[in-house]
This record gives structure tokens, sequence and C-alpha cells, in this order.
């Protein structure tokens, strides 16, 4: 890394005030040399102003860090920022890469949920009985000793297919997990522990 550790980096602000973009791309690369996101440094919203003004990632093999860090910012907020309208995707200050809305391509069809018939023997669309409404009851863990990740894949497992039902299929849903526990085998382990 350039510079010692009590050298001080350019600020932005001097560097948004450079007109010249040959002379800002050397001065932000001076910059960069003292920061790195491997080491910590998040992206903020100084750093999405300074990229906004530049037309693409530097020509010059020489400007190293403004290269690297330009593909971090892009990788961030999702395509070059020269390209981006002024009220596009913003820093969240903690290095979160931002999610832009998805559309189905035009002139798609728009997707089916398709469910394995155990009756057909063949995957057939999803049609629910009371319009938009889907009631779905789930068997649960069967709780009879201490909670262990197998407990926990039963809630998240059917947790992510009741918000794709909810989410992207815009099914009402009405979900219901039960929890079981079986008395005898709650009875025999009491027993062997105690």
């Amino acid at each position: 890394m350039a510079g010692s550790t009590t050298e001080h980096a350019p600020d932005y602000t001097a560097i948004l005030g450079i007109s010249d973009e040959a002379a800002r791309l050397r001065a932000l690369d001076a910059y960069l040399s003292t920061r790195s996101y491997l080491q910590g440094f998040a992206l903020s919203q100084a750093d999405v102003d300074v990229f906004r003004q530049l037309s693409g990632p530097p020509a010059d093999p020489q400007l190293f860090h403004v290269a690297r860090w330009f593909r971090h910012v892009t990788a961030i907020l999702g395509s070059p920022p020269a390209a981006r309208p002024p009220c596009g995707l913003q820093a969240t200050g903690r290095g979160r890469r931002a999610q832009p809305t998805w559309s189905p391509p035009a002139g798609s069809e728009p997707c089916q949920l398709r469910l394995y018939n155990s009756l057909t023997r063949r995957k057939d669309v999803f049609v629910p009985q009371d319009g938009r409404r889907v009631t779905w009851y789930c068997c649960g863990p069967t709780v009879y000793d201490a909670s262990h990740m197998g407990h926990a894949r039963s809630y998240i497992s059917f947790d992510i297919l009741r918000r794709v039902l909810r989410d992207y299929f815009k099914f009402d849903v009405f979900y219901c997990m039960n929890i079981t526990d079986i008395d005898d085998k709650v009875k025999g382990v009491l027993r062997i522990k105690f």
C-alpha cells in the first residue's frame, strides 16, 4: 500500500472539484491506494458520488486502484455508475449489495406453479380451491428432547416455500404447522435422563 500510516489521503471534496477527468483519476488512484474494501472499508455515498462522475473504468493500467474500486462499486450497485440515472440505487453504507427489482421479460407468459400430483403421477398446475386463498397444513417437528438443526430445517424450509407462494405467486396463504410432543417418548427420555 502506498504511503505511510501517518499520511492523510486526499479528501473526496477536493477530488470532486477536479474538472479534468485524467487528473481526477490520478488523484482518485492516490486516495484509493490507502483504502481497501478487503480491510473493512465499506462503500459510502461519497464513493458513489465520485464514481458517478466517471465515464467508465480507466484504460490506463497504472490506475490499478481506481479500476479495482470501480469494479467493486459496479458489483454493489449492479451496473456502471455512469450508466445509472441520478435516482438509481444508493449505497447503504454497510457494503451490502442492493438488489434491483426483477420483472419477467416482456412477451413471456407468466410463471405457473407446478406441483407433483401423486394421484396423476405427474406435475400439474397448482389451482387453489378458493380463488387466490391457499390453506396449508404442515407436519412440524416431533419434539421430545433438546432442539437441534433438524427442527430448524422444517421451520426454514417451509417458511421459504410459504414466502414464495405469498411474494412471488401472490397467493393469500394461511399456513399452519403443528409441533408434536409424543408423551410416551417424553416419558422415556425423562426416565433415561433422571
